[in-house]
């Protein structure tokens, strides 16, 4: 069992953004967002290859520390692509995921 540590930053234009995650096989077992605003309030999707949402949170505000366990990948590895829509204000979005990958 190995443990990683992902981070991405989205960039946020009118209100929305996504970046394409790298290929993931495991759980997230943690899952923090961070606005660079604490009153940012935002709404996220996970998609996973064949655009199935894996993960949806909607008018949140703030940061957000979930440790759900979301399973990506079960067979291989797979890229997640995150999506960003409604922020409030057009700041960059950070994103790490710690993901417990099983062999």
């Amino acid at each position: 069992m190995l443990w990683k540590k992902e981070r991405y930053i989205v960039l946020i234009h009118g209100g929305k953004g996504m970046v394409i995650a790298n290929p993931e096989h495991g759980l997230i077992q943690q899952l923090i967002v961070c606005p660079k605003s604490g009153d940012t309030i935002w709404s996220m999707d996970i998609m996973d290859r064949d655009d199935d949402c894996i993960y949806a949170i909607k008018d949140y505000e703030g940061q957000l520390n979930d440790r759900e366990g979301i399973p990506v990948g079960k067979d291989q590895t797979e890229k997640l692509t995150i999506k960003f829509y409604e922020l409030t204000k057009n700041e960059d979005m950070k994103v790490i995921f710690n993901i417990k990958e099983v062999r």
